[in-house]
């Protein structure tokens, strides 16, 4: 997290991940870690439970916030919530959505 910027820079494996259009280093303002599951389809592809519920911590404005997540059907809005059930409003711009097992 760059306090400077607000924002939240990629690293992968220790190295800086640039942006292949400008050379710049990839940022975002909100970064959101979703726990859920997920199983093994092939060598390149891993199906991810993303309807239900789960929990889930949103990283924005240097501070971390526990969250949940639920999302009813496929085609519904994936939505987090803080913990007394209001939904999380999320700075503008870019949102990362990692995805971590349980």
């Amino acid at each position: 997290y760059d306090a400077s910027t607000n924002r939240y820079s990629r690293f992968r494996g220790g190295t800086v991940e640039q942006d292949g259009s400008n050379n710049l280093q990839v940022q975002a303002d909100n970064v959101v870690i979703m726990h859920t599951t997920s199983e093994y389809v092939n060598i390149l592809y891993n199906r991810v439970k993303t309807t239900g519920s789960g929990m889930s911590t949103l990283y924005k404005n240097g501070i971390s916030i526990l969250s949940t997540w639920e999302k009813s059907s496929d085609t519904a809005r994936l939505v987090f919530k803080d913990s007394q059930g209001k939904e999380l409003a999320f700075n503008v711009g870019t949102t990362w959505i990692e995805i971590t097992t349980q």
